[in-house]
């Protein structure tokens, strides 16, 4: 990114003759002058131009114009050392050009510490997911595995409770023929409650079993989204990294240094090896206007049209 600083306008002017006393004189009013306002300097100039031009005879038929210029200033966003200058005074550019380059050797390494910060974020971050996916898996397989198992409890309770079922029936025949007494039934019917509580309670147990196991697969599948399966703590971590990487880069385009408008290099201020910072302008570009100030005796101005205006080059 580079800083542009434009200045006031100011005619560029070609070398006038200095024979004449009148051209002298003019000229040296310019030069005092050259240090105050751009306005009562650029005044100074053409005026001095005027009686260069007219004190020699030479304006009878013609008018002298001078082409406005507007001047501007790069300089960089950033404080460092100045490492190229890619233009030379004189050259023509183009607006957006490169004209000077920042040495980057503290900006890379910054650029690199925080992306090997990321990959290292990164990093943890999949270890993390994948441990998270593990245990998901494992608490799915744990409630799988208790699920067979109370299914397995079942059958053999219901085989247990049929069982039981036959024995009650064959001890009351037993006691009907007065081969059994009435505590072998009340042993046998006190076993026989027992297993019918233990079968009756199996379904709600599977039931609750079943649902639990819903909510593990549901979970290792959003843990295996990676949008909304990562550690919170960890996914700000590696957002606020890629932030600061994105901020590197953008310091690092400061330290390229581009022309902000087409024009002439006029001026070279400072050189590779140099320190600057926003405050010191490394070079000047001229750019010329749409726009001609003609130097024009009173009495003919008067007169005067556009038609009468043509360009002498």
């Amino acid at each position: 990114m580079t800083l542009t600083h434009g200045s006031s306008n100011q005619p560029s002017t070609g070398t006038l003759p200095v024979a004449n006393p009148k051209v002298s004189a003019a000229l040296k009013a310019r030069e005092s002058l050259k240090d105050m306002s751009p306005a009562l300097f650029m005044i100074a100039t053409l005026g001095a131009a005027a009686i260069a031009y007219f004190g020699t005879g030479q304006g009878a038929n013609h008018v002298v114009g001078f082409a406005r210029t507007t001047s501007q200033t790069v300089a960089s966003m950033e404080t460092g050392r100045l490492a190229s200058v890619q233009v030379s005074v004189g050259d023509k550019v183009s607006a957006g050009q490169i004209v000077a380059l920042l040495d980057t050797t503290t900006i890379d390494a910054e650029i690199a510490v925080a992306e090997a910060q990321r990959s290292q974020l990164s990093a943890e971050l999949l270890a993390e997911q994948a441990l998270l996916e593990q245990r998901l898996d494992q608490e799915v397989e744990g409630l799988q595995r208790e699920r067979a198992r109370q299914r397995e409890e079942q059958a053999r309770v219901a085989a247990e409770a049929k069982v039981l079922d036959g024995e009650v029936a064959r001890v009351k025949r037993l006691i009907d023929e007065k081969q059994a007494v009435s505590g072998d039934l009340t042993q046998l019917g006190i076993r026989q409650a027992s297993v019918g509580a233990l079968a009756a309670t199996k379904p709600g147990t599977l039931g609750l079993l079943g649902k639990q196991i819903k909510t593990a697969q549901d979970r290792l599948q959003k843990a295996k989204d990676q949008n909304s399966g990562l550690p919170a703590k960890l996914a700000a971590a590696l957002l606020v990294a890629d932030r600061n990487i994105e901020l590197l880069k953008r310091r690092r385009e400061g330290h390229i240094l581009r022309a902000g408008r087409a024009g002439r290099i006029s001026t070279i201020l400072r050189w590779p090896g140099d320190v600057v910072d926003p405050e010191k302008p490394v070079l000047q570009i001229v750019s010329a206007e749409d726009r001609v100030v003609a130097c024009v005796p009173e009495q003919r101005a008067l007169g005067m049209r556009g038609r009468h205006c043509r360009s002498a080059g």
